[in-house]
């Protein structure tokens, strides 16, 4: 992931960006073909498709995006008691609302800032009970 990343970075040409952005993709679905629960992997589909989203004009980035999104918590939920999976996840929700906004989406967006909200909250509680544990 980290090679084609370091490609769309350095790559001046949006077709090259998106060659690139397709075969990060590709990888990342192998990955998670190969071992679906892994939490990593989970978290890669949605760097992967988000990475792509960014790359679609208008609305045709929105099923990757939605996707990227399912994967994030897919992530949490699979690691629950790691606050920053959650955040990722709210972190996600909030900038597609904005997105969605920007698109003229606002049903879908109020859904996500309240998605947000909840995560958020999900995250915040893990971090103090965190902070209350004792060591042994």
């Amino acid at each position: 992931y980290l090679w084609y990343e370091l490609l769309i970075s350095k790559s001046t040409e949006p077709a090259d960006q998106l060659l690139y952005s397709d075969m990060c993709l590709a990888w990342a679905e192998t990955c998670e073909a190969r071992s679906p629960q892994q939490t990593a992997y989970q978290e890669l589909m949605g760097r992967a498709l988000w990475r792509r989203g960014l790359r679609a004009p208008g609305t045709e980035g929105v099923p990757y995006f939605e996707n990227a999104l399912q994967h994030y918590k897919m992530a949490a939920e699979m690691y629950p008691v790691r606050a920053e999976f959650w955040d990722e996840y709210a972190n996600r929700c909030t900038l597609l609302a904005d997105r969605f906004t920007a698109l003229g989406l606002n049903e879908k967006a109020q859904h996500l800032v309240t998605e947000s909200e909840r995560v958020k909250q999900i995250a915040a509680g893990l971090r103090e009970a965190w902070a209350q544990t004792k060591p042994v």
